[in-house]
């Protein structure tokens, strides 16, 4: 119980330092001590799910902290790990909507990942997975992402007919998100 309760405060710690967007070489020693120590307690027993979730969810931020500093193998390595840790829950309750929603943004960080590692073949697959775990709110951004990644591969014109069908879809009625927008422009740019 010592352990988990550690872990959590460090990773809490880590939520800290992130919201207030302090630089990620102060996050990264946290996030990887928390990881550390969270790692021993899912080792301890590893069917608690919530020792589980609280390895799963430093391991991201940990990605995505490499990430921001353009470290993607070590940072493809901490989602990869994230998503095994995942796993151990999906396994046993694939209907579990936490670990799920958590698969889906590690699903994300991975595709984006593979897509910053000039993988794009390996990206796009990750995408298609990250879609079918999006929620509906999520499904259109994941998409438009998608878009980028498959104009990088050079399909350029089924990513742009794609980004435009999403862009005309979300603008009928109301005003698509900035989200949906930038994404648009990114997807045109690669274009």
């Amino acid at each position: 119980a010592f352990q988990l309760e550690c872990g959590i405060a460090l990773r809490q710690l880590a939520d800290f330092l992130q919201v207030k967007d302090i630089l990620d070489p102060q996050i990264t020693p946290a996030i990887e001590h928390s990881v550390a120590v969270l790692t021993r307690a899912v080792e301890n027993d590893p069917t608690d799910v919530p020792r589980i979730m609280a390895l799963a969810q430093p391991c991201q931020m940990h990605a995505e902290a490499l990430q921001k500093r353009e470290h993607f193998n070590e940072a493809l390595t901490s989602i990869e790990r994230s998503i095994l840790t995942l796993n151990l829950i999906l396994d046993d309750d694939p209907m579990n909507a936490l670990a799920n929603e958590s698969r889906y943004f590690a699903a994300v960080t991975k595709a984006e990942l593979l897509t910053d590692l000039v993988r794009y073949e390996e990206s796009l697959k990750e995408w298609d997975l990250a879609l079918q775990l999006a929620v509906d709110s999520f499904v259109d951004l994941t998409a438009m992402k998608r878009t980028r990644t498959q104009a990088l591969s050079g399909d350029f014109i089924q990513a742009t007919m794609r980004a435009e069908e999403i862009l005309v879809q979300k603008s009928t009625g109301n005003q698509p998100s900035r989200h949906i927008v930038s994404g648009a422009a990114r997807t045109f740019a690669v274009a």
